[in-house]
């Protein structure tokens, strides 16, 4: 049996899981922390459940799983009725590297920004959760307006327009983990990427 994850969305505590199995067996999915401590779904996954679609062979299906906030998972194990468990890296946490910085993604938010006229309920403020790691040997200066928000029709959003940025300085080695907000994101725009300096992260399956 082999499995792949597609996605992860977050809901509060809930992480919904897209995967999807290459046999019409039951299998137990499990998530592995940091810590090596496991979280386990409230049911075990088979064909013909409610959150399964099954073609060609391979069974489609959504997990969930009730984690804790700033828990960090590394690993999603699989247990088949059928043959041995085995594991895949965890991916639910989006990352990119360059230029001695690394970037990771946590979570999502959206809400609309409220206002006395129509249009403002209209528009929708983004909250980003990240972390930002200081990989260089020198100390590490940004400004959160250097962050960028591309949109799936390639629109590009600054740091809460109209807004001054917000300065942090980082030590080699040190990360920083942060809400990052955009606002006046328009009603039918969903978020693709993050641009910050040199790099791109593209979040687009965990929104």
């Amino acid at each position: 049996m082999s499995a792949t994850v597609y996605g992860v969305v977050k809901g509060g505590i809930t992480l919904y899981m897209d995967m999807s199995a290459s046999e019409k067996d039951s299998y137990i999915v499990e998530l592995i922390d940091s810590e090596d401590r496991v979280y386990g779904t409230k049911y075990t996954s088979f064909a013909g459940s409610s959150s399964c679609y099954i073609y060609n062979g391979s069974v489609r299906d959504t997990v969930s799983f009730v984690v804790p906030e700033s828990v960090e998972i590394k690993k999603v194990k699989i247990t088949p009725t059928n043959s041995d468990p085995f594991m895949i890296e965890w991916t639910g946490v989006p990352e990119s590297r360059g230029s001695g910085i690394m970037l990771k993604f946590y979570d999502a938010t959206s809400d609309s920004m409220g206002g006395p006229t129509d249009i403002e309920r209209h528009l929708y403020k983004w909250m980003f959760d990240i972390k930002v790691t200081n990989m260089g040997n020198d100390t590490l200066s940004f400004n959160t307006k250097e962050f960028m928000l591309k949109d799936t029709v390639g629109w590009v959003y600054s740091y809460r327009s109209g807004l001054l940025g917000e300065t942090k300085k980082l030590l080699p080695g040190e990360s920083i983990r942060f809400p990052l907000e955009f606002n006046g994101i328009g009603e039918f725009s969903r978020p693709s990427e993050l641009i910050f300096r040199d790099l791109t992260m593209n979040i687009e399956a965990w929104i």
